[in-house]
């Protein structure tokens, strides 16, 4: 659990060494994107392809810019996803 001493913007986060830990696991796995398509809604079994596409959905995305006139601090973000899933209840 990433924590901050006092809540202020402008300190770093500090990782426990389980976290630091838990990271490096998943950095040396061979296929990272199994692990997280696997934690998409692991009470339903099967629909890898649908977990899939959702990941992706969320992960990508194409890029919002702020306005040249605005701050040139100002963190660029993703536009909203949008997923239409068609199939049987």
């Amino acid at each position: 659990n990433p924590k901050k001493s006092n809540g202020s913007r402008d300190e770093a986060v500090q990782f426990s060494p389980k976290d630091l830990e838990a990271v490096s696991q998943i950095a040396r796995d061979q296929d990272p994107m199994r692990l997280i398509v696997n934690s998409v809604c692991p009470a339903i079994w099967g629909q890898e392809l649908v977990k899939l596409a959702l990941c992706l959905a969320v992960f990508g995305g194409t890029p919002e810019k702020p306005d040249a006139a605005e701050d040139r601090n100002k963190l660029s973000v993703r536009s909203d996803p949008h997923v239409l899933v068609v199939g049987e209840p």
